[in-house]
């Protein structure tokens, strides 16, 4: 049994209320992503930023914030496009 957010995908960002705080949570596939991970991380601790695109698994994600979110992958697969399209013009972490 493990922790998968409900769009499956992963968590790699700042907390909010506290930016120097960095996590990244899993969806099951993450270790495979363990390297590039440890990196975005220990550039979010030492400069407070990456030069990597993080913004898509934000931890304020639209779909993380619902009081309640779709389960099903169908669904969250028409969601996702729309969000993502929506956010298309939305800046990234990076400085």
């Amino acid at each position: 049994m493990y922790t998968m957010p409900p769009d499956r995908d992963l968590i790699v960002d700042t907390l909010p209320a506290y930016p120097r705080v960095s996590l990244a949570q899993g969806a099951g596939h993450a270790f495979k992503f363990a390297s590039i991970l440890g990196r975005v991380l220990s550039e979010l601790a030492v400069d407070g930023a990456t030069a990597y695109n993080i913004a898509p698994f934000a931890v304020d994600r639209p779909l993380l914030t619902m009081e309640d979110p779709p389960r099903a992958f169908e669904m969250y697969l028409r969601y996702n496009e729309q969000t993502r399209a929506a956010s298309a013009h939305t800046p990234s972490h990076a400085p």
